[in-house]
């Protein structure tokens, strides 16, 4: 299917509030109705049926990762993939036997005892009864996410928090306000803003003081900039 039709059948795969809902329906309609159809606006195909999938992410040579692997992504070209995920065989093949033995199910059983002991010990510091926002939406940027949340620990806290997705470690993790709180606001945290070039991130507790980071080089080292210098959205 390709038209105006196909525009407005896929036009919901664009707005990300769609995935928060249910959106199986649609892509049984897309099985049913029109199992490979294209976004002319945009210039994607949309393959919905398992035979279609499983053709596509087999052949590297044809639909390649490396310009984009979410809708939004579309038309963008990198000089670098900014995560293992934007790359094809063999280099995603290299990427992927170095993570795997991280994924294997005795190395996450043994985390098991430890998350719930955390989860506990966060959820056990909630008055019964009282909505709380318990982490900030994280915000995505090439090979980092930040946001900030609440210490699992007892003394507790509130913290902004930058991850680098591909070392699977926070590079890091400063307190930047005091939790529990008795009347905490809605949302507990700003989301984190981004600038390009310098890289760095700003966050900011609602009603507290903004907290700048920059990313500095090739590697996670990251330093506390100036906190007066407001960042840009990516």
């Amino acid at each position: 299917m390709t038209g105006p039709a196909a525009d407005d059948l896929t036009a919901p795969l664009l707005d990300p509030g769609f995935y928060a809902g249910d959106p199986f329906p649609l892509y049984a309609r897309f099985r049913a109705e029109a199992p490979l159809v294209r976004n002319e606006s945009l210039g994607f195909w949309v393959a919905s049926r398992h035979a279609d999938v499983v053709t596509v992410s087999r052949d590297p040579e044809t639909f390649c990762s490396g310009r984009g692997i979410m809708v939004f992504e579309i038309g963008n070209e990198y000089a670098t993939p900014p995560t293992m995920m934007h790359t094809d065989p063999p280099a995603h093949t290299r990427y992927r036997n170095l993570v795997q033995p991280g994924f294997r199910p005795t190395f996450v059983r043994s985390l098991e005892d430890g998350v719930r002991a955390r989860t506990r010990a966060l959820v056990d510091g909630i008055e019964a009864g009282t909505p709380v926002d318990m982490v900030s939406e994280a915000v995505w940027f090439r090979d980092y996410a930040a946001y900030c949340g609440t210490g699992t620990t007892a003394k507790g806290g509130l913290f902004a928090v930058v991850a680098q997705l591909g070392a699977r470690r926070a590079v890091v993790q400063q307190q930047i306000g005091k939790w529990p709180q008795a009347a905490p606001a809605e949302p507990v945290c700003k989301p984190a803003q981004w600038q390009r070039e310098p890289m760095r991130v700003t966050l900011q507790a609602t009603g507290g003081e903004a907290l700048t980071f920059d990313v500095v080089g090739a590697a996670s080292l990251i330093e506390e900039g100036d906190s007066a210098d407001s960042a840009d959205g990516p």
